[in-house]
């Protein structure tokens, strides 16, 4: 299979295959929902581009069918605890 192909299908958070697609609301790319969802408890950027985001598409039936989880930017967890997810995340 092509690499490419495959590429598009991973996280960039987990680094696995992206389970329950989200779309991070301003840039639309792709993650995991768990991965962007604690992601976003740190900082409300785009891991991918560094782009802020306020919602997490998620659901995706069409176009117009999804839903939207917002982003509330007042509980943010400190970046050693996003270091300390990502670690076992890779590393389970």
């Amino acid at each position: 299979m092509d690499s490419t192909l495959e590429d598009d299908n991973i996280c960039a958070i987990c680094h696995d295959n992206i389970e329950k697609k989200s779309f991070a609301n301003k840039c639309l790319h792709e993650f995991c929902f768990e991965c962007l969802l604690k992601w976003s408890k740190v900082q409300a950027k785009c891991p991918m581009c560094n782009g802020p985001f306020t919602a997490i598409i998620h659901n995706v039936i069409s176009d117009q069918g999804y839903e939207e989880h917002i982003i509330e930017t007042t509980s943010r967890l400190n970046f050693t605890m996003l270091a300390m997810w990502r670690m076992d995340s890779c590393y389970r």
